[in-house]
């Protein structure tokens, strides 16, 4: 089992400890369809999250809650990830609003926009 395989089964069994609620199953959809692209590189540094909306973000990096910024903030998080691993993006916000990405190819750092 390689290390992204490894990555991906912890991130399951995370999600999967949770009670399963409609967002939890989208996790474990969304995290399924990162690992059959784990051909691809994601982000092996940096990723800024930068809203452009007036309401407060939680951010999630491959499954794993990374932090909150308020209206129109922004993150600065480290990814890390390997060659060979793409690299899933979440962020709800407090009104509701949901946004989803899978970065694939290779990144030193990534300028995710949230509009």
């Amino acid at each position: 089992m390689n290390l992204f395989t490894k990555i991906v089964c912890v991130a399951l069994i995370s999600v999967t400890s949770f009670s399963m609620t409609a967002d939890a199953q989208d996790w474990r959809g969304a995290l399924a369809n990162a690992a059959q692209q784990s051909s691809q590189a994601g982000i092996m540094g940096q990723c800024h999250v930068d809203s452009r909306v007036g309401t407060t973000i939680s951010v999630y990096i491959n499954g794993v809650y990374r932090g909150t910024m308020g209206s129109a903030g922004d993150l600065y998080l480290n990814v890390g990830d390997f060659a060979g691993e793409a690299t899933f993006l979440r962020a709800v916000g407090a009104d509701g609003r949901v946004w989803n990405s899978t970065v694939t190819g290779a990144f030193s750092s990534y300028h995710w926009i949230l509009n």
